[in-house]
């Protein structure tokens, strides 16, 4: 790689997986490495979605696949705007013993409930 603002990089030992012998060993990597894996965390990932769910139309316009194109990344740039929205989800459980209804509210990421439990109590004329 030949990069254009960084001239001197300071190579790092990082630990990669040998398939031959079937263990870790250490190789030095470069700067400009390191911070290309970085910055294209988001768009390996965007591309890979892209590929997953690609509208397939075969077609010589160039147009068409572009707008085939738009539309495979507005797919999955919204599938990812949804994962990150949902940082918290509610559901309601209903307990027949009680006249309250509650909610629990549980992280996307942990299959343990908060401690938060939301109440919800009816209002007069309600049951």
């Amino acid at each position: 790689m030949a990069p254009n603002f960084i001239t001197s990089g300071k190579p790092e030992s990082v630990s990669s997986w040998d398939q031959k012998n079937k263990q870790y060993i250490n190789i030095e990597r470069l700067e400009i490495i390191k911070l290309y894996n970085k910055s294209m965390l988001g768009v390996d990932k965007h591309d890979q979605l892209v590929s997953y769910y690609r509208v397939y139309m075969k077609s010589r316009k160039w147009t068409l696949r572009m707008i085939t194109h738009a539309f495979d990344m507005a797919v999955a740039n919204s599938w990812l705007e949804y994962k990150q929205s949902r940082k918290k989800r509610c559901r309601p459980t209903f307990s027949p013993s009680s006249s309250t209804k509650s909610a629990e509210c549980r992280s996307p990421t942990s299959a343990k409930t908060s401690s938060k439990t939301l109440e919800f109590r009816p209002t007069e004329g309600e049951s």
